[in-house]
């Protein structure tokens, strides 16, 4: 056995010196090297971008969860807070029957749709918020609106505070569909591209409108399909991307090297 693994060193130590005499020359050509010094940095920078955004992914989920597990509270607690986004609250009032916005184009399950918002007066507070209750199917024609049921009676509901990452795009003009346009042409249900707040509350009291907008749990009473998703993209699916960023860098690197040298020569002739 010691004279097999001593025969084995020695045929390695044979391999590796005679890999070294193989007079292995390096020539890139500067367009080559152009390539890779433009690319090269770009590929490594989005693969460590793809990394940051699973992190700050990663974040949001656990400030979520976090947030989960408080205890609703009443939503004029919040005039003071700072830090809103997933706070739970507990709404006591009546919805607004006749004001409903249909926040167009909304996926659920291969299904297009709409989020249905209304305006909340709350009991004993003056304060109107803006509820998302959740989503509805669109029906067959897109001049067809879905019929929404709003109680009548004062409720309590539970829900969140939802503050967007972002401004959300929209396929419409400067101006769209908002709370004038929609009362001036006494067209209620409204559809509308994006949810602006500011806009939304045009026709109401805005110092006693809520800056941002509430979505209803799941289980809690007038919640429609209220089932958002709390992050787009899945910090997995950035790891993926990630993973798909460097292998590419690897990869011109490799393909650098090979056009760049005589190292396929030195294969052929080994074989």
């Amino acid at each position: 056995m010691a004279s097999a693994a001593k025969l084995g060193c020695q045929y390695s130590a044979g391999k590796v010196s005679g890999w070294l005499r193989l007079n292995l020359r390096f020539k890139p050509d500067w367009k080559s090297s152009v390539l890779v010094l433009l690319v090269l940095p770009i590929l490594l920078w989005l693969g460590f971008w793809q990394l940051q955004r699973e992190q700050e992914k990663l974040q949001i989920l656990a400030h979520f969860q976090a947030r989960l597990a408080e205890t609703p509270v009443a939503i004029e607690q919040l005039a003071a807070q700072d830090d809103l986004a997933w706070q739970q609250v507990k709404l006591q009032g009546k919805f607004d029957a006749e004001r409903i916005y249909l926040l167009d184009n909304q996926i659920r399950s291969g299904r297009v749709g709409f989020d249905v918002l209304q305006l909340f007066r709350v009991t004993g507070a003056q304060m109107l918020v803006w509820v998302n209750r959740g989503w509805v199917a669109g029906k067959r024609l897109r001049s067809e609106l879905p019929d929404v049921n709003t109680p009548v009676d004062q409720i309590t509901v539970t829900g969140y505070v939802y503050v967007p990452a972002g401004t959300a795009f929209s396929l419409e003009d400067d101006t769209p569909a908002d709370d004038r346009s929609c009362a001036a042409a006494e067209t209620w249900p409204c559809v509308i591209q994006n949810v602006n707040v500011a806009r939304l509350a045009t026709g109401v009291d805005t110092r006693e409108a809520f800056a941002q907008v509430v979505r209803l749990s799941d289980d809690s009473p007038a919640a429609l399909q209220a089932d958002w998703p709390t992050i787009s993209v899945q910090p997995a699916k950035h790891r993926g991307y990630a993973v798909q960023w460097f292998s590419m860098a690897v990869a011109l690197l490799v393909f650098y090297v090979w056009h760049s040298s005589n190292l396929s020569q030195i294969l052929r002739a080994r074989n």
